[in-house]
């Protein structure tokens, strides 16, 4: 995927209900350096109640700004 592409489409799926959707979303968002995911990952990364989810949300937001 290109990074428009995933920049643009990625951060609506970041919540979506299916969990397998979900976590690819968060991880390429990870990937691309998405900016924009940075708020939705970082509340999935803490109030999530799927830990798998807040494992991954808190690996890409590493990815997102790592600082």
């Amino acid at each position: 995927m290109s990074r428009p592409v995933v920049a643009r489409e990625m951060p609506r799926l970041l919540d979506a209900s299916d969990r397998d959707a979900s976590l690819t979303a968060i991880e390429l968002c990870g990937l691309y350096g998405v900016q924009a995911a940075y708020r939705d990952l970082a509340k999935l990364a803490v109030y999530d109640a799927d830990p798998v989810r807040r494992m991954f949300a808190s690996r890409a937001l590493s990815d997102v700004n790592p600082q």
